[in-house]
């Protein structure tokens, strides 16, 4: 019994032992047999030209998953004409994409990063000469590669630290092409930047005045629509403001009711208590038209009293307690905002309307 048990485990390791021995190589990517066939030819092509030469292991070199990548990308049909075709371009488009995502995660190998910076450099170089790139007039720029192409024989000629034996072991990777390659890189990059930010403009070349102008004015306009909501709640508040002001000027603090008794009813009472306690002439029996200077005096008074009761017939003073007088003010508070608010989206309307338009410019070149 114990036999066969050891038997079985020996048998299982011996499985498992195969199955891994027949994993797949890790260059391999795609899962499918026919695509690991052309994997294997593209590994073997691009393992024999050498570019891993500053590092051992080829699966972390960026040269040669550039290689890798090239190498599948030919593979794809540009007409598909069958099913098969078409088949066959998913399949490879499949393995395109694990390639790219290999590369995307590869560092850059010693010799790109400095190929890199000498490119840069000498391309500032021929900026500093004035030479240009960045334009439309061609002979320009065919003169920017010719200054370009100029530095680099320079560069073959002189070797690298003074050392003539150096000169056996030329960098045939840095070239005009490299050069080139760079300077289609940065205005791929350079498009992507301009599209993602004006999205409008890119229809016109980069290097173009209608481009520059178009991205001015989108410029200006983007500006102007970050001021907006600033100038709105600036309106709105003024608004508010002027409602409240011509709440107190519609419904003014006169139309208060006195608090204390009318001033008729207080005369009438001080009359009454001054005959009663015989303080004046009628408690006396005395009838103070006698004298003249009492009389003509007595006369004026009741006419400023008619005066003012003729006055006030027709007034609203001191019709409203101090809670209806504030209820009325609400209310026209609350109606003149309504008519307030429309009058602030009319303004950002108009405001929107005047950014937007900003935008808008001359064409260079057209009638």
């Amino acid at each position: 019994m114990q036999k066969k048990i050891a038997k079985k485990l020996f048998t299982t390791f011996f499985l498992i032992t195969v199955a891994c021995s027949a994993a797949k190589d890790p260059y391999l990517l795609s899962h499918l047999p026919r695509i690991q066939i052309l994997e294997k030819q593209d590994h073997k092509f691009c393992a024999s030209l050498k570019l891993n030469f500053d590092r051992s292991d080829n699966l972390k070199n960026e040269l040669y998953w550039r290689c890798r990548l090239s190498l599948a990308k030919y593979k794809l049909f540009t007409n598909p004409a069958s099913s098969n075709e078409a088949k066959h371009n998913l399949e490879i488009g499949d393995l395109v994409t694990k390639i790219s995502l290999k590369l995307s995660v590869t560092p850059e190998s010693t010799l790109m990063q400095e190929n890199r910076k000498i490119d840069n450099f000498q391309h500032q170089q021929c900026l500093v000469m004035g030479f240009e790139i960045e334009t439309e007039d061609q002979t320009k720029i065919d003169d920017y590669f010719a200054c370009r192409k100029a530095l680099i024989e320079d560069q073959q000629l002189v070797p690298p630290f003074g050392d003539a034996a150096y000169l056996n072991y030329p960098n045939r990777s840095y070239n005009l092409g490299f050069a080139i390659d760079q300077r289609i890189d940065a205005a791929i990059k350079r498009y992507n930047a301009a599209k993602k930010k004006y999205p409008t403009c890119v229809k016109f070349n980069l290097n173009n005045v209608n481009f520059k102008n178009c991205a001015m004015a989108q410029d200006k306009s983007y500006q102007c629509l970050a001021t907006i909501d600033k100038k709105i709640f600036k309106q709105d508040a003024e608004e508010k403001m002027t409602c409240q002001k011509q709440s107190y000027v519609r419904f003014p603090s006169e139309l208060l009711k006195e608090e204390e008794r009318s001033k008729a009813e207080i005369e009438r009472m001080k009359s009454n208590s001054d005959y009663y306690n015989q303080h004046n002439f009628a408690s006396l029996g005395i009838d103070y038209s006698q004298f003249d200077a009492d009389a003509e005096r007595a006369q004026k008074e009741l006419a400023e009293k008619q005066k003012k009761t003729d006055k006030n017939v027709n007034s609203k003073n001191g019709l409203y307690s101090h809670y209806e007088l504030t209820r009325l003010r609400q209310k026209y508070i609350f109606s003149c905002q309504k008519e307030a608010e429309k009058r602030t989206e009319e303004f950002a309307r108009g405001l929107k309307k005047d950014c937007e338009e900003l935008v808008e410019f001359k064409i260079v070149g057209e009638e």
